[in-house]
């Protein structure tokens, strides 16, 4: 197992360091530097990896919360190189995102300066680009790659960072933001599998709820180790069961 820690604010992505400017409480005019490093740093251990691990029989590449963004875009490059080995991605808390207000993130990060030459990527900017593209883009570019979310309907985490892009409290339910990302993916994947479960809680893969959370009578463990092992899985939603999506997964 390799793990990539986070520390840069960009979900992994961001390609080099943005001056900030704002006015402090006191009127004072201040300049901030923040070293966006994500995609060098991950690309440093990617590199690491690709040295040491030269025939894997499968891989698995998982992200929680800003790993989930960081990982849809890394399984693709990931599964290129590894392109006769089975490549599994479990993209973990952040399939709810969308926001016209995006592009400014996009801009503050660079992001689209780091996209690969592909076709699947071929007119794509910082001003057009979604995070529904990375995975749209991994997995068409790969045949070898089988894509994945996990989300809880209500997650309390991803409900604050869309007030953050300039969502209205209220505007919305996450539960449907979450279903229509979905939709916006498997209109373009074939190989694309969800679990969305209910409650508040923000992520599973850390989480001794990893063992221990069922929906629709399937465990999430289940669930998971039948997506790696290619076995036959069908989405899994909490929307279907009643009042299934109230419920936060330790109370279930």
């Amino acid at each position: 197992m390799v793990y990539l820690p986070y520390c840069t604010g960009d979900v992994f992505i961001g390609a080099g360091p943005r001056t900030y400017r704002y006015t402090d409480e006191s009127n004072e005019e201040v300049e901030y530097t923040a070293f966006h490093s994500g995609y060098s740093n991950s690309m440093e251990v990617i590199d690491w990896i690709y040295q040491n691990f030269h025939t894997p029989e499968k891989i698995v590449i998982a992200g929680s919360s800003a790993g989930a963004i960081g990982s849809s875009f890394y399984s693709g490059l990931v599964a290129e190189h590894y392109s006769i080995t089975p490549v599994t991605l479990i993209a973990d808390g952040a399939g709810g995102y969308w926001s016209p207000n995006l592009a400014i993130i996009y801009q503050a990060w660079d992001a689209a300066s780091i996209l690969p030459a592909w076709s699947e990527y071929a007119g794509l900017n910082n001003k057009n680009l979604t995070f529904e593209d990375f995975y749209i883009a991994s997995a068409n570019h790969n045949d070898n790659l089988t894509i994945a979310q996990y989300n809880t309907a209500s997650d309390a985490v991803q409900i604050s960072f869309t007030h953050v892009l300039g969502d209205q409290p209220g505007s919305f339910t996450l539960a449907q933001r979450i279903l229509n990302n979905y939709q916006v993916i498997e209109s373009h994947v074939d190989n694309f599998y969800s679990y969305t479960a209910g409650g508040t809680v923000h992520t599973i893969l850390r989480s001794p709820l990893f063992y221990q959370y069922q929906v629709e009578g399937v465990r999430f463990v289940d669930w998971v180790s039948d997506l790696i092992n290619e076995n036959v899985i069908d989405d899994i939603s909490c929307v279907r069961e009643t009042l299934g999506c109230e419920l936060a997964p330790n109370e279930n």
